[in-house]
């Protein structure tokens, strides 16, 4: 098993975010653990003791597996940034299981399918929080497209509050 410098370094300082940050980057190389990637690093990783390593489950309820899908894979390998709880991280194994099996299961025409209508569904979501009318004129258009620099501008700053409540966190 070959351990990244990043991690190593990590784990050298004592650094949860950056220990964390290496397993998000190995479930999204691998998100249906078929490597074995992950478990060989968290085995490893919990043979060193790391005070801290491992969060009590926040409580937050985890969904039945009717309502499994690759959205709420996604949700749950980001809240184990904030909550590394063992209880999250089977749950996570369990959907990629589930998820592994049904996307195999499915011949190439339904996975364009599906993907198509995921593809649509993410239009759906973008265009009903993009626009406030169906009647927006070509001059307001203009005007967002101008002033797209706001949101960019929105975006770093909530970026910034969610790396300063981390390492406030983290501390």
């Amino acid at each position: 098993m070959l351990i990244s410098d990043t991690l190593n370094k990590a784990i050298e300082n004592n650094d949860m975010i950056s220990i964390r940050s290496s397993f998000h980057t190995i479930i999204l190389s691998d998100p249906a653990f078929a490597t074995e990637k992950f478990d060989q690093t968290l085995n490893y990783v919990k043979r060193l003791n790391i005070n801290g390593l491992f969060d009590e489950h926040d409580g937050e309820e985890l969904l039945p597996e009717a309502e499994w899908d690759h959205d709420y894979f996604d949700l749950i390998a980001s809240k184990l940034q904030d909550n590394f709880s063992e209880e999250r991280i089977k749950q996570l194994k369990n959907v990629a299981k589930k998820l592994s099996v049904s996307d195999n299961n499915l011949t190439i025409q339904e996975k364009d399918i599906n993907e198509i209508n995921r593809k649509k569904d993410s239009d759906k979501i973008e265009d009903k929080y993009n626009s406030t009318s169906t009647n927006v004129k070509k001059s307001e258009v203009k005007y967002g497209k101008e002033l797209g620099w706001i949101g960019a501008i929105g975006v770093a700053v909530a970026t910034a509050y969610v790396l300063h409540r981390i390492f406030k966190r983290g501390k």
